[in-house]
Parts: C-alpha cells; structure tokens; sequence
C-alpha cells in the first residue's frame, strides 16, 4: 500500500469513528433529553377549591398561590391538556356554573364559560388533549363542550340526570352519576350523547380510565367497569371498610388506581384494574381529588372543614406524607390536576 492511500484509508477509518462517536453522542443527548424532558417542560400540580382557591406546587410539597382571587367561585374539578392548558370547573355563588381557564400554569386565569341555568354546578371536566374539552354539570345532564382548546362553548342536554364525573379514551368521552341515569357516552366530542346499561340505581361520584376499561366508584362498597363506557359491570371486592360518604378516582401511567374519600379517610390502591384492593396508611383528611405526575401522587381535601389539606406520596400511593395548603387559601380544597407549562 503506497503513502497516499494509506491516507486515504486513515482518513476513512477517522471519519467513520467520528461520525459514529457522533451518533452514540446522539442517542446518549437523545436519553437525556427522553429523562428530563418531564423536567424541562416545567410540570406541575394545580389544585383549586372553595372561596376562589387556586394553588399550584411543582412538587406536591411547596405550593404558592395564583393571582386569582375571586372568592364567590366554587372549583370542584379541574384538568390538563398536558401543553399548558388547565381548566378548572365550578360554580359562582351557589349559582351558574363556571368555566375558568388557565396558560400559564395556573397563575392567572380567564372566565370562558357561564351556564346560563341558576342553580347549576359544573361538577368535573375532561380533556382528549387535542383541543377537546367536555364539562358535566348537577343539573339534568346539562354539559357544555369546546372544540377549540377550551376557548368558546356550547351547551348540550343529555337525556337527564345528574353527572360527577367524566373520563376520555381514544375517542370516547364517559360520565358517571346519580341513580343509572348519570352514565352516558358521547362519539361527537359532548355534542351528543348516549345512555348505558348495567348501571344500579345509586350514585357514583368519579370515573376513570385504567387497563383498558373504565371504572367508576360510589358509596356502596362497589364500583363498576367498562371496556368501551357503554354496557357496565357491578364488581363488589371493595373492602368493608371501603364504604365512604363519596369516593374519588385517579389512575397512573403504571396502571395504579388509587380511591380516597371521607370517612374513613383511608387510601386504597389497586394494580389489576380493581381485582384486588390494598389499603395505604390513613391522610386523616377528607379527601377530594387526586392526580399522578412526576412519580408521585398528590390528593387534596380538607380537615375538619376549617383548614385545607394537601397530601403527597413518593412510593405509589403506599404512604403518605402530609401539610396543611397555604394560610388564606380556602376552607378547603376539591380536585387537583398535573400537566406541563
């Protein structure tokens, strides 16, 4: 082999270690920025509740107040696309129902949406995180639904009955409620709906979705499933102790399913889609809401009526570490939500 191409294979062989060193940099940024990117996108928890409290924490554990200050609203739900919206749903003294939206991580928020109806609560809001949004309200199945982000509404009336809960998956928006008739589906994004069956003739107050079913809970030691949220199931292997004036809902990407509620206020968990439930140490709070985000769960509620309360555990719901919500935030709080900025 002659001096020139001796060069030339070098020359080669250089380029080909460092295009290949470029490509191992490439995947090593590319893991990196797949283990931060939870991080980077700045993701937190929103909670909100009575007297107009809005709170928001980056890790469950510190929370600072948001600029919102009206204290005529009631939230008692609230969701997030997980792209930097949260939309909290309510009442607005004792009255119309409210829809509140916020961009910049629950700072400040902006009404969108007043139902015209007196005495009527949005009671849960639910989101495909594609621009679709559908609230449910206490009122004869009366929601509302945005197709743009949560920007305009309209109205839309089911067949009757009080709905408390709403869920999404691929598609299909469920609802779950009082007396059989609180459960329906809707295939329109809220415009239209359809009832089920299956459904017992006593209320259910959350839903969610989780291995590849939804599940509601309710009062009764009992709660339901349903692959498609059409046709339900009643499923009793809820613990005796389990039975709780209300029950609320949350799943995990993991698959987890944590249900709280008051008294007792104890926190099952289950990781077979509601086959078999264990219990985790006791908040010793009446709680209300909970959400998943950042390998923890936060739930959140109140004591004794007077001061509000916020929970958070960092081993999957198993125990629980506990601190009172700012001082001037409420009497108590009722849902809380986890997204990005």
């Amino acid at each position: 082999m002659n001096a020139k191409s001796h060069k030339t294979v070098v020359a080669v062989v250089v380029t080909a270690l460092v295009a290949l060193g470029s490509i191992f940099a490439c995947q090593q940024e590319n893991l990196w920025d797949l283990a931060t990117l939870e991080s980077a996108q700045g993701g937190l928890f929103v909670a909100a509740g009575s007297q107009g409290v809005i709170l928001y924490s980056e890790n469950g554990a510190e929370w600072s107040r948001s600029f919102f200050s009206d204290v005529n609203c009631y939230f008692v739900g609230i969701a997030s696309d997980y792209k930097g919206t949260w939309i909290a749903v309510g009442q607005y003294s004792g009255n119309n129902g409210v829809i509140y939206a916020s961009n910049d991580g629950g700072a400040t928020w902006q009404l969108r949406y007043t139902l015209p109806l007196p005495s009527a609560q949005f009671t849960s809001i639910a989101t495909d995180q594609a621009g679709h949004w559908v609230a449910v309200s206490n009122n004869t199945g009366r929601c509302a639904y945005s197709t743009d982000n949560g920007h305009t509404w309209n109205e839309s009336n089911t067949l009757g009955g009080t709905m408390y809960g709403i869920s999404y998956h691929q598609g299909r928006f469920a609802t779950a409620g009082s007396g059989g008739i609180g459960f329906y589906y809707s295939d329109s994004y809220g415009a239209s709906w359809s009832p089920t069956s299956g459904v017992p003739a006593f209320t259910f107050y959350s839903i969610t979705y989780s291995n590849s079913k939804f599940l509601a809970v309710g009062p009764n030691n009992e709660f339901l499933t349903s692959p498609s949220g059409d046709v339900w199931t009643i499923n009793t292997v809820l613990p005796a102790s389990f039975s709780s004036t209300r029950n609320f809902i949350s799943s995990s990407p993991k698959g987890r399913i944590l249900a709280i509620g008051l008294s007792p206020s104890d926190v099952y968990y289950t990781d077979n889609g509601g086959g078999s439930w264990s219990v985790a140490s006791s908040t010793g709070s009446n709680l209300y809401g909970i959400a998943y985000g950042k390998g923890k769960w936060v739930a959140v509620g109140e004591i004794a009526a007077i001061t509000a309360a916020i929970h958070y555990s960092t081993d999957d719901g198993a125990s629980w570490s506990g601190n009172t919500a700012p001082s001037g935030s409420g009497n108590f709080l009722r849902c809380v939500a986890f997204g990005y900025r």
